[in-house]
């Protein structure tokens, strides 16, 4: 009885050991696990490149907007995920934003369309509408140093760039505001808005 028993029990631990044995063959070996890693990295980088293929870059938008509002508007060209206004550091709306569409149909729309008009709260407006992977989104006076616009610009200011220093003495005229007698910025206009004198008091 002694005899079987030692038997079974060396039985038992070959069993265990070849168990073992094939368990450590089937683990995957450290370049195994490295190039999965690599593989997980490579999804997650498609998985953002894929947003950005959903995503469109949205300027000249109203001061008083909200992520609402910027939704709503471009709604109209397909089901919206997501849509953002960029403020700057004090909560002030940069008037430019991103929305994600839930398809690429919508965002081709959306593109191709180039201007969203409308009336919203008894106010125009004409937002203009660009695919997000294009440098369009980055204010080209910034990277030149050549912005007067500071943080009302309505293109980012990122990466190498800057504002315009302030000129001495009183700032130009304002070539829409001397040519049409108006000018869309207003008060925020960096430019003097010069009053064409009339042929009858010139006369």
């Amino acid at each position: 009885r002694g005899r079987g028993k030692s038997m079974a029990a060396a039985a038992k631990t070959q069993d265990k050991t070849r168990r073992d044995a094939e368990a450590k063959r089937k683990r995957p070996s450290k370049r195994q696990r490295l190039e999965a890693k690599a593989a997980v990295v490579a999804a997650a980088d498609d998985d953002d490149n894929d947003d950005d293929a959903l995503k469109v870059y949205v300027s000249r938008i109203p001061e008083d907007w909200s992520d609402t509002d910027l939704r709503q508007t471009l709604s109209k060209f397909g089901r919206v995920v997501d849509a953002v206004v960029s403020l700057d550091d004090a909560g002030k709306s940069r008037r430019f934003g991103f929305v994600t569409f839930e398809t690429i149909p919508g965002r081709r729309a959306a593109v191709d369309a180039a201007i969203a008009k409308g009336s919203h709260r008894r106010s125009w407006y004409a937002v203009k509408i660009a695919d997000v992977n294009r440098n369009d989104a980055i204010c080209r006076l910034w990277q030149r140093g050549r912005c007067h616009h500071g943080d009302g610009c309505a293109f980012a200011h990122d990466g190498p760039g800057a504002c315009a220093k302030p000129a001495a003495g009183q700032p130009k005229k304002c070539l829409s505001f001397s040519s049409k007698g108006k000018c869309s910025r207003g008060d925020a206009c960096p430019f003097r808005h010069v009053t064409k004198p009339s042929r009858t008091a010139s006369a």
